[in-house]
């Protein structure tokens, strides 16, 4: 039996980032970007109001003020989207909407509050004035947005490694750019062992059980960006499982739930110190403590053999889910080519006691609130029993060290989830 942090350095060094691959920029989100990037355009692309209101000469309102406006004469209107045709000269000017093209002649813009346009419901436009009062002088550049401002081309947008999101892609888009190379999405193979299961949707038969590892585990691989090929279910015997296995050799990687402790027919434990190279197969960490993790070989394209990691994840569900979190979760970051996987966690304070007299780490369930950089944690179900809190109610887990105890009010490092749904976002 090995720590934690000697199994999950074994899995690292073991795992590795997929290939790069060129896609449309509106379908990387969650992955990573193989390359730098540069904007291929400045954005604006020209000098655009910023204000719905005039666009002046700086010269005609130098004077104007509140009890003595200065009086210019509408020649047109320019919307975003459409270029004016007009140029603006003494005594003129244009009305201009947040996003247009400056036009000629003009260097500043009114916005219309600063000026007599009457404005409807909620700044509704009522009529389109033939003239317009200026209330205040406007400096050259007032209310504008120069080209070029918020990015110049040929500069560095992006540097590799960066995490696409919503406010990448509309960076992005802005500079031009429509497919960009990003680190392939890891694909990985999902297996559920045990003669005791049974798939969604039909009856239980006596002695069965619904499969739920299998549906849980490949909705973790997609909320953290793995592509999940659900392979079903592999019974008991040896001949079952390797049939599935090896129709997952062709993905990334490799995730079975359950056959991994010290029973006659836990075939995963059995079945990979034939056919694979184990690396462990216990680790110090309840739940969960039987977990595996072991290389299995294809042949890639000229005969090149390629290593295909094998999770062994435990049975039941909770212990399986913790598995997952701790030991898969990094290695799916890392094959997506994110540069940290440790995990965030935030310091919070325990609400109640919790004592772990087992001698190796216990990871809980637990409930994380609060707000503001100010949080509390609560460790068990029930303050009287000190049940556990169920995994469906959970939002963090909490990893307590073999032989210890936490009271109330103590601060302690808890990990929020991230699963999305009900998950907690500090």
């Amino acid at each position: 039996m090995i720590s934690y942090e000697e199994a999950l350095r074994i899995i690292l060094e073991n795992t590795h980032a997929g290939e790069p691959e060129e896609r449309p920029v509106a379908e990387c989100t969650g992955q990573v970007l193989a390359q730098d990037v540069f904007a291929r355009q400045g954005f604006p692309p020209s000098d655009v109001s910023a204000r719905d209101g005039y666009a002046v000469r700086s010269l005609d309102v130098r004077s104007a003020g509140r009890q003595k406006p200065v009086v210019l004469r509408t020649i047109e209107t320019v919307k975003a989207g459409s270029m004016a045709r007009k140029t603006v000269g003494p005594g003129t000017c244009t009305r201009i909407m947040t996003g247009a093209h400056i036009p000629e002649g003009a260097d500043c813009v009114v916005q219309f509050e600063d000026t007599d346009e009457p404005r409807g419901h909620q700044g509704a436009r009522v009529l389109r004035p033939k003239e317009v009062k200026i209330y205040i002088p406007a400096e050259p550049g007032t209310h504008i947005r120069r080209a070029g401002s918020a990015m110049s081309e040929g500069t560095l947008l992006m540097t590799a490694g960066t995490i696409i999101g919503p406010p990448q892609i509309s960076a992005l888009v802005t500079s031009g750019l429509h497919r960009v190379k990003v680190i392939r999405r890891p694909r990985i193979g999902v297996i559920a062992t045990g003669n005791e299961l049974q798939s969604m949707g039909r009856p239980l038969v006596p002695g069965k059980i619904y499969n739920s590892n299998g549906p849980a585990v490949a909705s973790m691989v997609s909320c953290y960006e793995g592509i999940p090929k659900v392979l079903g279910i592999a019974c008991d015997r040896e001949a079952s499982l390797l049939a599935k296995i090896r129709k997952g050799l062709k993905w990334d990687g490799i995730i079975t739930t359950g056959g991994v402790s010290m029973g006659d027919y836990d075939v995963v434990r059995l079945l990979m110190g034939k056919e694979g190279k184990p690396l462990f197969s216990r680790v110090k960490m309840e739940p969960g403590r039987a977990v595996l993790f072991s290389l299995l070989e294809r042949k890639g394209p000229e005969g090149v053999k390629i290593t295909v990691p094998l999770f062994g994840l435990a049975g039941p569900p909770a212990a399986g889910l913790v598995n997952f979190e701790m030991l898969v979760r990094p290695a799916l970051l890392k094959m997506r080519g994110v540069e940290t996987t440790d995990p965030a966690g935030v310091d919070a304070v325990a609400a109640d006691a919790f004592s772990n007299g087992r001698p190796v780490p216990l990871v809980k369930w637990t409930i994380l609130t609060g707000s503001c950089g100010a949080y509390c944690v609560t460790l068990c179900g029930s303050r009287n029993t000190g049940e556990s809190i169920p995994m469906e109610k959970a939002n963090s887990l909490v990893v307590i060290p073999a032989e210890s105890s936490v009271n109330p009010g103590d601060t302690i490092q808890v990990r929020p989830l991230d699963w999305g749904g009900g998950a907690f976002f500090p």
